[in-house]
């Protein structure tokens, strides 16, 4: 079947018209054939980052810091450990043990349906999430905002 595919943030153009396979819905799943859709200039406004000041009152920044064409780091904390060969299922974030019986999956993600993904894949685990922090631009740890 077709589909528009979107493998990094960017503009109209990184949207890419691929020949993918069916996929078969899980028991709990349903298959939705979409015959029509549409894209709105509100639409291209958010992914540009462009949009008029009047429509983005309810962002918490008007003028985002970071460079919205890069994934942003998150360090996902959940109670266990999970051994090493999760990584490839939790999209290559990497897998840290600490000491204290928690782990740290730490990486990039290209948007938040990615995160809420993550987050998915953590519950349906059964493992209790602990916290979900973005890291800024070199940052290596979410400790390292723990003021001492």
């Amino acid at each position: 079947m077709k589909a528009i595919v979107c493998t990094k943030y960017g503009p109209p153009e990184v949207l890419q018209l691929k020949e993918v396979e069916k996929p078969t819905p899980m028991d709990n799943e349903v298959r939705v054939k979409i015959h029509a859709t549409t894209v709105t200039k509100y639409d291209c406004w958010a992914r540009s980052c462009t949009a008029p000041d009047r429509y983005r009152e309810m962002a918490n920044e008007i003028k985002p810091k970071t460079d919205p064409s890069q994934p942003i780091v998150y360090q996902i904390r959940i109670t266990g450990h999970l051994g090493s060969h999760w990584t490839e299922w939790f999209g290559g974030l990497t897998i840290t043990l600490e000491d204290n019986g928690d782990t740290l999956l730490t990486g990039p993600v290209i948007d938040q349906a990615a995160l809420y993904g993550v987050l998915r894949k953590v519950r349906d685990l059964g493992m209790p999430l602990i916290s979900a922090i973005r890291l800024q631009p070199g940052q290596s740890d979410a400790s390292e905002d723990v003021k001492q």
